[in-house]
Order: C-alpha cells, then sequence, then structure tokens
C-alpha cells in the first residue's frame, strides 16, 4: 500500500467523521410549560412504558431551577430533543424540601393532569405518541 492512498484514506475517513458530527440528533423535540405555585426547583422526565412501570429513571430527564422571573410568572419552559419515535409519558414535581426526590406532600403533575383520588396515574392515562415535534404541552404541578 503506498504512502499516497493511505494518507488519502485517513482525509476521507476525518471529512466522514465531522460530516457526522454535525448531523442533527436524530428523533424528535417534546416541549411546553410547567404551571406550579410553590418554590423548589422542578424535576421532569419523559419516560417509556418500562420506565414508568418501574419507577426507572429516564435518559430524558431534567432538573429546572428557576429565577425571580418565572417564580413571579409561577411558569417556566421545558424541552426535550432527540426523542425517539414512541410512546412516552411525562412526569413532574416540585422538590419543596430540597432533598432531591419526590416526598409525601410535594406537588406533582403529569401529562394530561390525570389525578385519582385513591391512586396513581397509570401509563396509558397520560400515555402520547412521539411522530413529530411537539412544542404545546402544559403540566400542572399542584
Amino acid at each position: 500500500m503506498s504512502k499516497k492512498w493511505f494518507l488519502g484514506l485517513i482525509i476521507l475517513m476525518t471529512l466522514l467523521m465531522a460530516s457526522f458530527a454535525r448531523m442533527e440528533t436524530p428523533g424528535f423535540s417534546v416541549a411546553g410549560k410547567i404551571i406550579f405555585y410553590k418554590k423548589g426547583d422542578l424535576y421532569i422526565k419523559v419516560v417509556n412504558e418500562t420506565e414508568f412501570n418501574e419507577g426507572k429513571d429516564s435518559v430524558y430527564l431534567d432538573k429546572i431551577r428557576m429565577g425571580t422571573e418565572e417564580i413571579g410568572k409561577k411558569q417556566v419552559s421545558f424541552k426535550f430533543d432527540g426523542i425517539p419515535q414512541g410512546i412516552y409519558g411525562i412526569l413532574c414535581f416540585q422538590d419543596v424540601n430540597g432533598n432531591g426526590k419526590l416526598d409525601k406532600g410535594e406537588p406533582w403533575g403529569v401529562y394530561r393532569n390525570v389525578r385519582h383520588a385513591l391512586r396513581g396515574p397509570k401509563f396509558e392515562e397520560i400515555a402520547f405518541e412521539v411522530n413529530r415535534n411537539i412544542t404545546d404541552i402544559q403540566l400542572e404541578v399542584k
């Protein structure tokens, strides 16, 4: 193998890797706003059915720290990018006591605002299909 051929191959591989790095993240965006009434960081996650049923964390998890403006407006925006096509639910809670987990009595909410007196929501009650960018989701944390 000649040195010119080898050098050409390395240049070609470098160019291909650079073009792959510039490609957009595959998947869709899921975005909207969270309405809240108390002070404390918000934790929000987009989960599939397995993550929901087994109480697992998701790759799509975010901690939102509110500034003075968001606290005054009682709402904050959220956005997740790169979500593959599929069926998902959204869970959110406000960490009023600052320990990083949902405790009894802390405000929480789910997509579709499902609340039952004697049980938590089921996945099928909060599920929605991601097959395009979704930008109008609204959650109320109470």
